[in-house]
């Protein structure tokens, strides 16, 4: 599994779980979400659906979706694993301690170290999950 295909994964993930949590989850005709929180969970489903991957805004979208959760959706960003802060990259590096940003350095290069390496296994080697 490369890093996209696991990317895409965990934003499934995300998703799913995303759609647990309030106010999502009490979403109803009666009581419909806000446009933020509407935009918010359309954004994500568009980033979790892989055929997406491929749009020319799908970095910025993924950028927006984490800024978003993290200005405003505080019991979203827990969920969020550390990897998409890392995938998507830009102002979400702000988000991260230079520590991990480091680690997430090291996996790059050794997945395009060595390009058959897969990278459940090369990020486990490198945190430590092991």
């Amino acid at each position: 599994m490369n890093q996209k295909q696991y990317c895409t994964q965990q934003l499934q993930n995300l998703a799913q779980e995303v759609s647990k949590q309030a106010p999502f989850a009490e979403a109803s005709d009666e009581l419909p979400l806000s446009e933020s929180d509407q935009r918010f969970i359309d954004t994500l489903r568009f980033l979790a659906d892989e055929q997406n991957a491929h749009e020319e805004d799908f970095f910025q979208k993924g950028q927006w979706l984490i800024g978003q959760s993290v200005a405003n959706q505080a019991h979203i960003t827990a969920l969020i694993p550390r990897d998409l802060f890392w995938y998507f990259g830009g102002d979400c590096l702000h988000f991260m301690p230079d520590e991990e940003i480091s680690q997430f350095q090291q996996l790059d290069e050794a997945c395009y170290a060595s390009q058959s390496s897969d990278y459940q296994e090369e990020r486990a080697r490198i945190f430590g999950l092991h």
